[in-house]
């Protein structure tokens, strides 16, 4: 048998009709692409041009700044807003309404500022005022150190507030003491497990009807650091010269719900029973109270 002859397939001839087509194409049609590209990027810059030209002539450039805030928390006085916008105003002073970066500034600093918890907005009005929307931190416990007698002023997020020394008032606030940390400086939050164990414990009891007699809640003991059979946190309660009571309020359950100790509501539950066991009263009928267990103990 012969051998077959394999048939070449022929190759399709390359369309060489399209290169001039598309060398005119791109001859014609490119430069005009780029030209205008730059033209819209010309124009754009001569916008930006004549907007700050036009923002540097009278009478815009007579439409200083001045700060204003939407709103003011009614739980302070008002000398720390007034603060807080003198603050802000120092930004603005000798510029223009106008100045792009007005706005960002004042934002910029206000987050800066103790007080201050979050700045929604910053907003700039024709008439010249710079509207700050801005959320202030609400005071809400003393603590103290056993590092230093200092006393701070926090919020309930464990955020030292830029107040004086001097100008807090004690029995204003109930103190959380025994903290095993040094304070921060006035607006960084005190990141200590104890302290925040603390003001979530002044959380739960705050709206009871004994809450006035409670004049501190003793820290030392956190996570047993003293003693691990005494009670990790304590209650300090006394009404004005009265005898002063301690409750044994334990700790709160780990985490992980793998924890043999009762629930804050089941101690406070008991605390409950026996102020009402007491007509009411917290302080000067016991001496101690202790709540750690199923059935509350009083001596």
């Amino acid at each position: 048998m012969g051998r077959k002859k394999k048939i070449k397939k022929e190759k399709k001839p390359r369309k060489a009709h399209l290169r001039p087509f598309l060398a005119a194409l791109f001859a014609s049609r490119v430069p005009a692409v780029f030209l205008c590209l730059a033209m819209v990027a010309a124009g754009g810059y001569g916008l930006y041009w004549l907007r700050n030209y036009v923002h540097s002539q009278p009478p815009y450039t007579e439409q200083m700044a001045r700060v204003s805030l939407d709103g003011r928390p009614d739980f302070l006085t008002a000398e720390i807003p007034d603060h807080v916008v003198s603050e802000l105003q120092k930004v603005c002073d000798g510029r223009s309404i106008y100045d792009a970066d007005l706005a960002q500034d004042v934002y910029n600093r206000a987050i800066e500022l103790g007080w201050v918890k979050c700045v929604h907005r910053v907003i700039k009005t024709h008439d010249g005022t710079v509207l700050v929307q801005a959320e202030f931190r609400r005071p809400f416990a003393f603590a103290v150190s056993e590092k230093a007698s200092q006393r701070v002023l926090v919020d309930d997020e464990g955020c030292v507030l830029p107040m004086p020394p001097q100008r807090l008032q004690p029995g204003q606030y109930i103190t959380v003491f025994g903290v095993a940390t040094a304070a921060p400086a006035a607006g960084k939050k005190w990141n200590a497990p104890d302290l925040i164990d603390g003001i979530k414990l002044l959380k739960l009891i705050k709206d009871r009807s004994y809450a006035s007699e409670i004049t501190g809640i003793d820290v030392r003991n956190f996570a047993g650091r003293i003693s691990n059979f005494e009670s990790h946190i304590r209650l300090h309660a006394q009404l004005g010269q009265g005898s002063p009571t301690q409750v044994l309020f334990g700790r709160f359950p780990a985490d992980d719900g793998l924890d043999y100790c009762l629930t804050p509501d089941e101690m406070l539950a008991n605390l409950d029973a026996v102020v009402a066991s007491q007509g009411g009263r917290l302080s000067g009928v016991h001496r101690m109270i202790d709540v750690r267990y199923d059935k509350p103990h009083v001596r």
